[in-house]
């Protein structure tokens, strides 16, 4: 039996030709829009709007894969990044080839947004119709199951409560059953799953063995959901798939921009800010004796040591007979010090931490060497939030874990930001960092924890 229902072959060229037509479609609405009251003959607007539909159909290959065990907004996100892909592909072709008097920015406007409302529109509108088609039964992949324990208990109840996925269960099988299994190449099935512990190896192999005469496809499925997984993935290195357990978004071209944005921000910054920052360092010398900055060694990206710089709020032996983790507000014996603290104007220096690349604008807040040989002990995952660079202010900043605050709730959120982390994420930090003292409240704190 074919493992790919004849669905799965005509939805996505279906699905492409509708695309090519509502792009069309829409940059012909956008410029009755446009130029309504006016008489048009412009040509080349037809011309650009053809090429720019073939660009994004050329372009946007995982948009048309399979929809079984995926949701529509993961489809709506990848057409709003393929769209900007296509725009800026569009856009070097005008400017290269100088044409770009012949068209109305207005109307490349208008056309970008009729665009994705249409295709995000047609994806909800197959997705609808996909969900009453597998309802009734029509266009499932027979699956067989072959393993022990949670994870297939797991898969199964899943499939079970989304009948949408468009699988449907035909047979679960212990690992036992060696015999059972060879004959699953008898049956018609589309797919065989096989949940993978990691105490079972020799199972596993067994079980392929007994697999090698049934034609369809066949996956494993490892059973790590007893570790704590980070960005888990699939990587080729060197010819030879890895399961990658713990990685970090922040790599390549993603940190590369994060670092760009990171220092550009913190140069305007320390432009803007510079008066302040001038009479915040006058203000600790007019009230405290001692040097204007505090530096303090702290751990960031890979475990990495680098002095963190601060103004001094606290005497400068408050630490010379022994070190202890937080009691900061106990450590204070001034006014001014206590201001820059509550105000949070203390932590401006470290706009240069970030612009020598040491940290970043927003990242898990960075701790003490020593505090990390102790915690890494204690806490579950807490070095893994050493993946990314430490940051002036963080998820577990804005929620309130900050000071003397349970650091295993803090790591529960600074671990959501390396697994969920965008430029998005971060925008909305810096502005809750921005908004929060002056009485905003965070909304999202008890929903995006975890």
């Amino acid at each position: 039996m074919s493992t790919r229902t004849t669905y799965d072959f005509a939805i996505p060229i279906l699905t492409r030709i509708i695309d090519f037509i509502l792009i069309c479609v829409s940059g012909y609405l956008a410029i009755h829009i446009r130029f309504y009251d006016q008489i048009f003959s412009n040509h080349f607007y037809y011309l650009l709007i053809g090429v720019e539909a073939l660009i994004f159909v050329a372009i946007s290959n995982r948009l048309y894969y399979s929809w079984r065990g995926r949701s529509v907004y993961q489809f709506v996100f990848l057409i709003l990044g393929y769209w900007v892909l296509s725009q800026a592909i569009l856009f070097s072709i005008i400017f290269f080839s100088q044409s770009g008097i012949l068209f109305s920015r207005l109307w490349l406007t208008l056309w970008s947004i009729i665009t994705v409302l249409l295709l995000s529109s047609s994806r909800f509108l197959i997705y609808s119709i996909l969900k009453k088609v597998r309802f009734k039964g029509i266009n499932l992949k027979h699956v067989a199951i072959v393993g022990e324990g949670y994870l297939r208990n797991n898969l199964i109840q899943k499939i079970n409560q989304r009948f949408d996925s468009g699988f449907k269960v035909i047979k679960v099988l212990d690992f036992n059953n060696y015999e059972e299994i060879s004959n699953l190449a008898n049956l018609e099935l589309n797919e065989i799953w096989i949940t993978y512990d990691l105490n079972y190896g020799e199972r596993v192999h067994l079980a392929l063995e007994a697999l090698s005469n049934s034609p369809a496809t066949i996956r494993i499925a490892p059973d790590l959901y007893t570790y704590r997984l980070i960005n888990h993935s699939i990587t080729d290195i060197l010819g030879f798939p890895m399961f990658d357990v713990t990685s970090t978004r922040l790599v390549g071209i993603n940190a590369f921009l994060k670092d760009s944005l990171d220092k550009s921000i913190c140069f305007i910054a320390l432009l803007l800010l510079s008066p302040l920052m001038i009479l915040l360092a006058l203000g600790i010398k007019l009230t405290s004796p001692g040097p204007i900055f505090y530096r303090q060694e702290r751990v960031s990206l890979n475990g990495k040591i680098f002095n963190m710089l601060k103004f001094r709020s606290m005497p400068v032996d408050v630490e010379n007979e022994k070190i202890v983790w937080g009691n900061a507000d106990k450590k204070v014996n001034h006014w001014f010090g206590n201001f820059l603290r509550k105000s949070n104007f203390d932590e401006l220096p470290q706009l240069i931490n970030i612009l020598k690349g040491d940290m970043s604008i927003v990242g898990p807040r960075p701790e003490r060497p020593m505090f990390v040989n102790e915690f890494k002990n204690q806490i579950p995952n807490y070095m893994k939030k050493h993946l990314v660079k430490g940051g002036m202010t963080g998820w577990a900043q804005v929620n309130g874990l900050r000071g003397d605050t349970d650091l295993n709730e803090r790591i529960e959120y600074d671990l959501f930001y390396i697994e969920n982390w965008s430029f998005w994420f971060d925008l909305k930090i810096i502005l809750l960092t921005i908004f929060i003292p002056f009485g905003f409240k965070n909304n999202f704190s008890t929903t995006n924890k975890r």
